[in-house]
């Protein structure tokens, strides 16, 4: 039995062709009723005919698949081996680093991660910054998820799979701006409103009744009692100062570190004034070594000179 041949073989005839019949105008795909050897198309080289379904008339095959056809044999590929290997060295330096960001974000979006996305649902008009979202509603219906939320989810996994904070140095930048905002607006509404609250006292009688308690002064004025409370602001705002480490020594802008850590001209740092004074004390201490042995070699060789020693010890022998 003959071996059946791919249907995108060029040399063999295909089993499923498209024709259109030229007299009403039908277009339809079916197998060929006829084919004929055409040696003078190199690249595929058969011409097929078919009778239309509708007025049996027979029917050539569509222009556009016989482009097709003739194109089969522009778009081989390279025959030798030394095309082939020039060919090859095309996918050198494949992936790039800008093609390995796009390959780790479709990777996120279809991959392991793609559960994250779920926390992101496309809700047009019911999230925060859908207000001033430059994804129009339309295309946000036609999405699965939230596509702000899913870029800013990924970014965070990719910045913690590569060990590399510096990807969301923009967000970071971003967030900053935005507390120095709500920073300002909390030291304007405490300075338009006081750093102190007063409000008037009063107690509840047992019917539910309210009643204001009042105050005789020394004029015999009647006065409302005003209970007076700091502005409930200023805990936040020291708070917020404290820990984004805003305050004026964590910039080292207090005068007391000004006047200890700025040197007197004319002198060291006091820091690098010690170092100095070590490496003094260590070249003296060396130095004093050196002329230690010195004296030492020196006295030992007085006293193997010396004539009363010889005497003293030649009599001992």
């Amino acid at each position: 039995m003959q071996k059946k041949q791919p249907k995108h073989d060029p040399a063999n005839p295909l089993e499923e062709v498209h024709f259109i019949c030229r007299p009403c105008k039908h277009t339809f795909a079916c197998e060929p009723g006829r084919v004929e050897e055409a040696p003078e198309r190199t690249a595929h080289p058969w011409m097929y005919f078919a009778n239309c379904p509708q007025c049996d008339a027979e029917s050539p095959q569509q222009p556009w698949e016989m482009g097709l056809m003739a194109s089969y044999g522009k778009h081989t590929g390279p025959k030798t081996d030394e095309g082939k290997a020039r060919v090859t060295k095309n996918i050198d330096g494949y992936p790039t680093p800008e093609q390995t960001k796009r390959l780790r974000f479709n990777s996120l979006k279809h991959g392991m991660y793609a559960d994250v996305l779920e926390f992101f649902p496309a809700r047009p008009g019911q999230y925060l910054q859908c207000k001033n979202c430059q994804i129009d509603r339309d295309t946000c219906l036609s999405n699965t998820i939230c596509a702000k939320e899913a870029d800013r989810a990924m970014r965070y996994q990719i910045a913690f799979d590569e060990n590399d904070p510096s990807q969301l140095r923009d967000i970071y930048a971003n967030n900053q701006s935005r507390m120095q905002s709500i920073l300002d607006n909390m030291m304007l509404s405490i300075i338009n409103t006081g750093t102190e609250l007063k409000s008037p006292v009063y107690v509840n009688d047992k019917d539910g009744g309210v009643h204001f308690v009042e105050k005789v002064d020394e004029n015999g004025t009647v006065q409302p009692l005003v209970d007076v409370k700091a502005h409930p602001l200023l805990k936040n705002l020291g708070d917020f100062i404290s820990k984004n480490s805003l305050s004026m020594a964590d910039m080292g802008m207090t005068p007391k570190l000004n006047v200890e850590e700025e040197p007197l001209q004319g002198n060291l740092d006091s820091s690098e004034s010690k170092a100095d004074e070590l490496l003094n004390y260590q070249a003296e201490q060396t130095e004093a070594l050196k002329s230690l042995r010195d004296m030492i070699a020196e006295s030992q060789k007085k006293t193997a000179n010396d004539p009363i020693l010889i005497e003293h010890g030649g009599n001992n022998d």
